[in-house]
């Protein structure tokens, strides 16, 4: 929780902040979405890109379902079967 609140280690991925604390990454993903659910932390990171650039990224929608998704998705079986 300590560094999900901090405004330099928040930025830092699920998987990392889960390394640094032995702890399970999607356990940090679980309380990390209670903490932003709670505007306690800031929902955006900021990352360099491959030109060498400073970006930020809104996160707070990671995770959840697409508005249009309809939960219609073919299974991969299915999709195997069309293209024979």
């Amino acid at each position: 929780m300590t560094l999900l609140r901090d405004p330099e280690w928040s930025g830092w991925s699920d998987r990392e902040i889960a390394r640094r604390c032995s702890v399970d990454g999607k356990t940090v993903a679980t309380l990390r979405q209670r903490l932003v659910g709670t505007a306690e932390i800031r929902t955006e990171r900021t990352y360099t890109t491959k030109h060498g650039t400073v970006a930020t990224m809104d996160v707070s929608n990671i995770g959840r379902p697409a508005p249009n998704d309809t939960g219609t998705a073919r299974s991969r079986a299915g999709l195997e079967a069309d293209r024979h």
